[in-house]
This record gives C-alpha cells, structure tokens and sequence, in this order.
C-alpha cells in the first residue's frame, strides 16, 4: 500500500536534517529502549477468560503468527537498520540532487560559451557497501525478526512536488528472496517482480527469461533508483552456495549495487554461507560493513541465560489453562529447554501444542510429563536434530540447517488436536438436552392443548425424561398422549389438534374430482 498522507519528522541529527527520504521515516533516535522494545512487541488480544475449550483452542493457534517476544538482539539489529537506511539516503537527498543538477548544467553552459573551467562530477572517493548479515540455522527467528523491525517502516512513500522537486515513490525496504540456483538473472526478475508488487506496476511484464543479463541488470538498477530503494534485504542467501561460478558473480553484482547507488545491503543466511564470507577479509567486510549477526538458540545456562529468561516468562502468560499461575513453574521451564533447547520456533509450538493436548486430557496446568509425551509423539521430525544440539556434538548439528518444526506438519497435528476437542465437546454433556428446559417444552405444548398436568402425569413425564435423555419434545409428548392419558384427555387432544388444523391448514386445499383430477 502506497502511503500518500504523512508526516515529516524534524531528524535528531543535523546531518540528516533537509532530506525529505530521512524525515519521512520514524526517528528511533527520539525513543528510549523500552519504547522501542514495546513497538516491537506483538501478541493476540487476550483471550476471554469465560471462552470454552474450542474458543481457547481457536485462541492458541493465533499466537503463531501473532506472538513476537522482543529480545536484546531484536534491539540492536533494529539500531543497526536504521543506522543503515539513513547513511544510504544521505548521499541520494533529492533537493541535493536537484541543486546538483543545476551546478552541472550551469558549468556546461559555461564551458560551452568558452570559459576554461574544470568541471567535477561528485566525489571520487572509494567507497565500502553499507551491509549487513544475520546468520543463524532456520528456527532461531531471522526472518520473523528481520520482518517484525521492518514493520516499524512505512514501505512505501508517495512525496509531493512541493517538497523534494518533483512527485516521486520511495520504497523504505525491499525483500528479495535468493533464487535457488543463485543466478543473476533470476535475481533480477525476482527483485523487479517485488517493485511490481509494493507499487502497483508491471514492470515484471517486461523482465522475463527471454531478457539479457544486461538489459535485466539496467533496468533494475534504473527501478533501484527511481524509486529511492532505502534498504535491500536478500534472504537465503545460502543458496548461491549451489554455483561456485554463480555465486561469485551474483555477490559482486550486488556489491556493485551498493557501491554505485549506495543502496543498503542486509543478508540473512544460515550458517552454510560462512565459508564464503571467511574466504578473505574484503570479502567478509563486504558482507558485513555494518557488522555481522550470528544468532544461536537461547541459552539457559548460568553464564548467559537472560534472553532465555525473557522468552520464557513472557511465553508463560499466553497459558490458556484454567488454573495455570501467570509464573510457570520451574520443573515445567526446565522441561521446556530440555525438549526444545532453547529454539525459538520449537519452543513456542511445543508450547501451543502441549496446552492444547492439555485441554484434551481436562488437564488445568502443564506438567513435564505432559510435554515429553507431546515431544515424543508430536516432533519426531526434529528429534533427531535436538537431540545433536544437546549432546553438543558439532559434526552432527552441522547436518541441520534447518532445525524449525515444518509449518505444514505443526498444522496437521495442530488440527488433528482440535478435531479431538470438538468431538469431546460433542459428546460431552454441554450437547445433550438439559433434562428441565426438555420437561419444560413439554408442558408448555400440553398446555396448548388444553390439558391439564396432573401429579400422575408430571411424574409420568418424569419418569419418561430420566429412561431417556436424547428424546425430543415430540418424542416425548407422543409417549404422553398414548400411554399415560386418559381416553376423555385424549379425544379433547385430539379435538384440539384437529381445529387447529382447520383454522390454519399447512397446504392449500384444491377441488378433487371424482377422477382424481385437480
């Protein structure tokens, strides 16, 4: 969505203050740490205290896509972006560019009127891409942080004439996902089909297979700068691993973006593209100017245990059990890091899943017995994984870059849980008739017909009720009237079914003839 009606922010630092790009954005600089840690906080509305198992069940489920936990990391790479967002727009301020262009022009006019000037085109100096890189195994949170800190930006602007010289579109942050074979080629369509996305064009209309490398690497580095692309961010970028040839050539391509349109670069990886990076220095330098970030699971140790201690408790008050205290005991913790071993995606599905098999079993709080069942039949898929990661044996977790629960298996045994629950709730008492509001209806209906409820018959229908609860209304009256009324009561029944059939007939009554004719 293109954002039109916005405010520009007066920039903390002097060094960004004129350039409409910078004051279009929030400045972080202005928040304190527990501001910033409170907008990047995400959680579900609290569910309803009085909401039954299939209503908490439903509840549980949103905490996937609705639950972010801010850490420490989460703080400092935001600093890092931001830091990066602003230092590429420094050198791309529109109202200098304008400036820039009319100096150019000027000195042109000059020199072709005969005057002996030197003309200079900008600066010479060489420069070293802004970039950064996240590097963790799937599982500890790259991607969902990186998106939940980018959420923070509007993406894209639409800048009036009047303030940068001419109406112009600023995409904040684009994201690009590296092509599997690692290709130019395909890296440029993917990232011409992201601009198509963000801004409602169809550029992605001309950049297809059939295209040059060339002619695809113009246009996207024409789009790049049109649009003021304030941050470009590849994930996967482990697989330009697949192509040596590729990979060299796709890594300086991008490099070269960065150095000619000072377009920040943010790479997210698993580990499995250290190699690459440790290759020389230049090399690592380019893929981390701003720093790299190599995220590990939480660690619950005496040495380093506080990012484990946040993400714990504040996981704990997500709990949709009846009698679950907002603290979570200790046993149930240390089972929880046991089972999950401090990764993000396992824990918080080992912890949804193990509430919701607690709602099957009418269990009112998590015990270590619970979620070691629930592991064991429930995420044999990453056993063996977790299993390397405890034991600490390094040439066994260097076979798992991906340790994340597929979504697709916690989904199935997530529904097959709820399935479970509403049977149960099915077949619980909740759905069968409540036996007074049954009697009830019956005596409300035998007072239609006129009759009147005598000790006998109420403990006839008593006693009809209790024999069998899954009887309906009719079921029930029908037994009434033929065993436990007497002849007169039931004529005057009768007689009173009857008229009311006459006054108010179901169906039109057409002429018949003798031939069956209408």
């Amino acid at each position: 969505m293109i954002l039109e009606n916005f405010e520009y922010h007066f920039s903390t630092l002097e060094l960004y203050r004129g350039n409409p790009l910078i004051e279009a954005l929030p400045d972080f600089l202005e928040y304190s740490i527990i501001d910033i840690s409170k907008a990047l906080r995400e959680s579900p509305l609290p569910c309803n205290p009085r909401a039954n198992r299939r209503q908490r069940d439903q509840w549980l489920g949103t905490l996937v896509d609705k639950c972010f936990i801010p850490l420490p990391r989460h703080i400092q790479l935001l600093e890092v972006i931001d830091l990066m967002i602003r230092q590429g727009y420094v050198n791309r301020n529109p109202r200098q560019e304008k400036l820039e262009r009319e100096r150019l022009e000027n000195a042109y006019k000059r020199q072709q009127a005969g005057e002996r000037i030197l003309m200079t085109y900008g600066s010479t100096q060489k420069t070293t891409p802004l970039s950064v890189s996240v590097l963790g195994c799937s599982g500890v949170g790259k991607t969902c942080a990186v998106s939940r800190i980018l959420s923070l930006y509007p993406q894209v602007l639409k800048h009036k004439a009047g303030r940068v010289g001419s109406e112009c579109i600023q995409i904040v942050y684009l994201r690009v996902e590296c092509p599997h074979e690692g290709s130019v080629k395909s890296l440029c369509i993917n990232a011409i089909a992201a601009i198509d996305q963000v801004t409602g064009e169809h550029f992605s209309n001309w950049a297809h297979s059939r295209r040059s490398i060339e002619e695809l690497k113009a246009r996207l580095s024409q789009l790049l700068t049109i649009y003021h692309v304030g941050l470009l961010v590849l994930d996967e970028m482990q697989n330009i691993m697949a192509n040596r040839q590729n990979r060299d050539t796709l890594f300086n391509f991008l490099v070269s973006i960065s150095n000619t349109l000072y377009v920040p670069l943010m790479f997210i990886s698993t580990p499995k593209i250290a190699k690459f990076m440790e290759l020389d220095f230049k090399t690592s330098r380019r893929f981390g100017s701003f720093g790299t970030f190599k995220w590990d699971r939480l660690k619950n140790t005496p040495e380093d245990h506080a990012e484990w201690d946040i993400f714990i408790n504040e996981l704990s008050q997500y709990s949709i059990l009846m009698n679950e205290s907002q603290s979570m005991p200790e046993d149930v913790k240390s089972a929880f890091y046991y089972y999950s071993q401090g990764v993000p995606d396992i824990l918080l599905k080992l912890f949804i899943i193990s509430q919701k098999k607690a709602q099957v079993l009418k269990m009112d709080r998590l015990t270590p017995e619970l979620i070691s069942n629930v592991f064991r039949e429930s995420f044999s898929v990453v056993a063996t994984a977790i299993d390397a990661i405890r034991r600490n044996d390094p040439i066994a977790i260097a076979e798992y870059q991906d340790i994340a629960m597929p979504n697709s298996s916690f989904q199935n045994i997530s529904d097959e849980i709820s399935d479970e629950i509403a049977k149960n709730e099915f077949m619980s008492s909740d759905f069968k008739q409540p036996e007074n509001d049954l009697k009830s209806r019956v005596k409300i209906s035998l007072e239609q017909l006129g009759i009147e409820l005598t000790p006998s018959l109420d403990q006839a229908l008593e006693s009809i009720i209790t024999g069998d609860q899954h009887l309906s209304p009719v079921a029930v009256l029908s037994r009434i009237l033929d065993e436990y009324m007497s002849k007169d009561n039931k004529k005057k029944a009768r007689k009173k079914t009857a008229h009311k059939k006459e006054v108010l007939p179901s169906k039109p009554v057409l002429p018949i003839d003798t031939e069956g004719n209408v």
